[in-house]
């Protein structure tokens, strides 16, 4: 969210100067450039020289819109940091909702217009509002919870509530004689939302996460005055990730943080996987490619002018605008210094949940070299041999014939990469796998193992073979049931296998000849057994034998896991309890649709779109459940490791490019 002069020189100028109501590019990032050491008044000049240069293909640069601006009543100090622990809480066990969108505040006055060069009045009417309630502002402000089928928040009542209503009375009848705008202030239920618009399933887990929200903590609350650009109030806003140069005219560069505005009913000219946006910090319009950036929040793009902070007796241009604000690209980032681990075992109290985490293989040797791959790394005497890099090292030994990897195909170097990054990931996430579930196609074993490598498992925890969660035996290229590695050559080849695991479906009930409805029932069987093997009650949950069951549709990874457990640096092991974990199933594609529908008490998907949604999962794509303890109902969460994402990567043969160099 774009900040006036935080942490830096530029407290008294506004980022949206009169003149330039719409320029994007934020005071901080300009001071970054130009040093700090200069008077205030040649920032504020060089400033908006840099703005006017980011600016200078802005084909709206002159036209006469005005921003909108609104008033917010906001918390500081640790009430602050429990409901940005709330939000992110909220967010990972229950998914986004719409209360995600925007910092906590309380709205004290609507969005309004008002002319560019009046702007500096909305400033005084705050500083002569604030200034009239000051002594009669309370204390302490009394939050009391209220909860529905659709909202969650915090309502404030009584006097308090008038003494805050009065406040924002007083602006809007400033603002109006000041800057000659029309300001509607807020006379109904003041509230400060947790929640709004959730799946109605998730309504007890957000109250219990909200009860470890206490409204005594201490805070300060402030009144902010953000602004925001009208002509993109209803478009989709998305966050650069990577600098891109633009290949063509008629596309945007992008640079690392920048915010692009997308209207959702003008994409018909862009081809799949571009988008037709226009950059919040050039005001150029262009096509950009959609994997270079993420989604992010219109209130992102907000920003603020200035604050009123109650119960300081101070000037309101001295004051801090960026202290009371924790958000930083995007999310919330509470203070490390200031969350105690009280506020986060607090949380991690409140809802106890068994996890089921499902991934995709790696890249598999055949989908880069296509269907002849084994020709191309066999000898004629049947030895294999590394062609290309990207072919692994080496294959296990076979004891039939290395005919069998075609339908049987191994883990590309990249693949083996990609699962290696996947481990490193979920090492760094803290959190402890119980068992671990594979397909018994090579690929998925082999992305197993590399994942419990990563997290030093390897040699603790065996690996179980659910044949099960096999990919869709219609979609087998050779018609017929593959021939896999036996549990011996598993062995042989150091794959740390159970021998003890018996499971739902063995390697012979894999037909050619099934039907969808047949292998979506063979998967809803084969998740009924893997968390049989794997009970809910946490002091009797596997330890040290936990296992990995992996199942192939393209690269994937699915796991299922008991009460996914958050690191706590402090005290790693001080419960005396065996380690809580996830279920992780590493599968095909389709396993993170058809293994998780059953857990969320859903029906099949439509075959068609079951074959279109399976072709978009990349890579290491994962799909994270979790069960609620006391419903005994499992829900969708975010993944503990972000996505991988990378570009192709074309073969070269140095002979045609020298012959090209000499033709020259």
């Amino acid at each position: 969210m774009a900040q006036a002069g935080r942490g830096c020189a530029l407290r008294v100028v506004h980022c949206c100067a009169p003149g330039l109501p719409r320029l994007g590019c934020r005071p901080c990032c300009c001071l970054s450039l130009l040093g700090t050491h200069l008077p205030p008044g040649q920032i504020k000049v060089a400033v908006l020289c840099h703005r006017l240069r980011c600016h200078s293909s802005d084909p709206s640069l002159d036209d006469p819109i005005p921003q909108e601006y609104a008033l917010f009543l906001c918390p500081t100090g640790a009430l602050l940091e429990r409901l940005l622990e709330f939000w992110r809480e909220s967010k990972r066990q229950c998914a986004k909702n719409r209360a995600h969108e925007v910092f906590p505040h309380v709205t004290l006055c609507d969005f309004f217009t008002c002319e560019d060069q009046k702007v500096e009045c909305l400033y005084e009417a705050l500083k002569r509002a604030g200034d009239r309630v000051l002594r009669a502002f309370p204390t302490a402000v009394p939050l009391v919870l209220h909860s529905s089928i659709s909202y969650l928040g915090f309502f404030i009542n009584d006097s308090p509530a008038d003494t805050i209503r009065e406040f924002a009375m007083a602006f809007a009848t400033e603002a109006s004689v000041l800057a000659d705008c029309s300001v509607k202030p807020c006379t109904k239920q003041l509230h400060l939302t947790l929640a709004h618009k959730f799946y109605p399933h998730h309504q007890r887990t957000l109250e219990q996460l909200a009860r470890a929200i206490h409204p005594g903590h201490s805070c300060q609350w402030t009144a902010a005055l953000y602004s925001r650009d009208m002509r993109f109030v209803h478009y989709q806003t998305l966050k650069a990730l990577f600098q891109y140069k633009p290949q063509n005219v008629d596309e945007l560069m992008l640079s690392p943080g920048d915010y692009i505005f997308v209207d959702p009913t003008q994409q018909e000219e862009a081809s799949e996987g571009w988008a037709i946006g226009t950059s919040q910090r050039t005001g150029c319009h262009g096509f950009l490619p959609e994997n270079y950036t993420e989604r992010a929040y219109e209130s992102d793009t907000w920003v603020k002018h200035r604050t009123y902070t109650f119960g300081l007796a101070m000037d309101v241009n001295s004051r801090k605008d960026g202290d009371s604000n924790s958000r930083r690209n995007g999310e919330f980032h509470p203070s490390p210094a200031s969350r105690g681990v009280g506020s986060v075992l607090a949380l991690q109290a409140t809802i106890s949940r068994r996890s089921v985490l499902v991934v995709r293989h790696g890249e598999r040797v055949d989908q880069v070299f296509g269907k002849s791959w084994l020709q191309q790394c066999t000898t004629p005497e049947g030895k294999y041999y590394r062609p290309d890099l990207n072919f692994p090292r080496s294959l296990p030994r076979r004891s039939s014939s290395i005919k069998d990897f075609e339908n049987d195909p191994p883990l590309s170097s990249c693949g083996i990469f990609q699962s290696r990054l996947a481990g490193e990931a979920l090492m760094d996430s803290g959190i402890r796998l119980a068992a671990v579930f594979t397909s018994p196609a090579l690929r998925c074993v082999q992305t197993a193992r590399y994942i419990l490598e990563e997290l030093r498992l390897e040699k603790k925890m065996k690996i179980r073979v659910e044949p099960g969660i096999f990919e869709w035996m219609k979609w087998e290229a050779s018609k017929s049931t593959p021939t896999f590695m036996t549990w011996q050559e598993l062995k042989e080849a150091n794959f740390n296998m159970d021998p003890d695991y018996r499971p739902a479906f063995p390697l012979c009930s894999l037909l050619p000849a099934e039907s969808y409805e047949e292998y979506v029932n063979r998967c809803s069987v084969s998740m009924r057994q893997i968390l049989s093997a794997c009970p809910q009650d946490v002091s009797g949950g596997p330890t040290s034998t936990a296992a990995v069951t992996v199942t192939w549709t393209g690269p994937l990874m699915l796991v299922l896991g008991a009460d996914r457990a958050r690191t706590t640096p402090l005290c790693p092991s001080n419960s005396g309890q065996p380690p809580v974990g996830v279920i992780l199933i590493v599968s095909h594609g389709s396993a993170l649709d058809s293994c998780t529908r059953p857990l969320l008490g859903l029906p099949p998907r439509d075959c068609a779109d079951f074959a279109q949604l399976v072709r978009k999962i990349p890579c290491l794509g994962m799909c994270f459940c979790e069960e609620s303890k006391e419903e005994g109902k499992w829900e969708l969460a975010h993944p503990p490791v972000r996505t991988l994402t990378h570009g192709s990567n074309s073969a070269f043969d140095w002979r045609n490019w020298i012959a090209g160099h000499g033709a020259q």
